[in-house]
This record gives C-alpha cells, structure tokens and sequence, in this order.
C-alpha cells in the first residue's frame, strides 16, 4: 500500500520540500532527455529504494509493471521499426517515475507533504484536498482487498463491474462522512 511508512533512511530526514523539488526536478530532465537516458530513471529509483529501506511491494509494484507493460506495448504498437528498443526504454522511464512518486509518498508524512506543497506556491485549499486524496488511497486499496475477498468467498468470478459498485460507494460514503465531519468542526483550509 502506498502510504507513509516510518524509517530513520536518509531520504525518510530529508525534508518534503527538497524531495517534492527532486522529484520535478529529475522527471522533468529525463522527460526532456533523450529515452536512452530517460530510462536511467528506473535503476536510479531502485537504488533509493534500496537506501531507503522500503520493500518494492510498498510501492504497489505490480501497477507499475501492468502500466510499464503498457508503454512498451504503445511503442511496439506505433513504432513499427525499433518498437521493442523504445518500448523497453519508454516502460523504464514510465516505472522509474511511478517508483520515485511511490518513493516520495511513502517516505514523507502527509502533513510534511502538504506544507511543502503551500510553500512551493500551491494553494491551501488544493494542497488540503491532494493530501486528503492521498491518503485515501491506502484505504481504497484495502477495501478493494476486502471486496474481492468476499467475492470470491461467494464463489464469484474475478469481472471489474462488480468489484467497481462497491468500491465507488464506499469512497462516496467516505467523502460524504469527510465533508460533514469537516463543516461541523468549521474547518476551512485558510485556517491551516
């Protein structure tokens, strides 16, 4: 699941405003680099996984593998000469960024997050509301878990439709509980 998780790594004290700058920083080079060097993103990313001590599976690995196939499959698809050579380097810059966004969300607390946000110029209110969607992002997961465990439990067959009601409710039930619970304490973002 990709949420905080607490570490004493070097990139765990590195301050949210200095992480959130490198990671702009180094997608935005390798998006304005040539792929051959664009693809050095991924080996790069695992290297600070590995010195920052978070197992790859925090990452949500496999969406990154299903969304690097992807790319590599658009490049086979609409590249008909060299399609493999820049569908490989396509699928390791797309999994390099995915890894380092993992990277960023896993090893900064969300409050860490969001005043770096409002000091790099975003608004309170846009800072609140992506810290907020950030971390409902754990809880959708484990409900999504919870979902397709009942179903197959019930003997169902693994379609998306029935998986994607109940997920969709319980986030709408979620956000319908946040809003009241946020305008019966009258919170406003200018007040943070």
């Amino acid at each position: 699941m990709i949420k905080y998780r607490t570490g004493n790594s070097t990139l765990h004290k590195a301050k949210a405003k200095t992480k959130i700058l490198a990671f702009f920083t180094l997608t935005l080079a390798a998006a304005i680099l040539p792929f051959e060097y664009a693809a050095l993103l991924l080996p790069f990313a695992l290297f600070l996984h590995a010195i920052s001590k978070t197992p790859l599976e925090r990452t949500a690995w496999k969406a990154v593998a299903a969304l690097a196939l992807f790319a590599f499959a658009m490049q086979i698809v609409f590249r008909p000469q060299n399609g493999v050579y820049y569908g490989i380097l396509n699928a390791a810059y797309v999994s390099g960024v995915l890894l380092l966004a993992g990277l960023l969300l896993i090893t900064t607390k969300p409050g860490d997050l969001r005043d770096a946000l409002m000091q790099l110029g975003l608004p309170k209110k846009h800072a609140f509301m992506l810290t907020i969607a950030l971390e409902a992002v754990p809880l959708l997961q484990a409900k999504a878990e919870k979902v397709r465990m009942a179903q197959n439990a019930r003997g169902s067959e693994r379609k998306l439709m029935p998986m994607l009601v109940p997920l969709l409710h319980s986030l709408f039930e979620r956000a319908k509980k946040l809003s009241i619970s946020l305008e019966a304490r009258g919170f406003s973002p200018e007040k943070l």
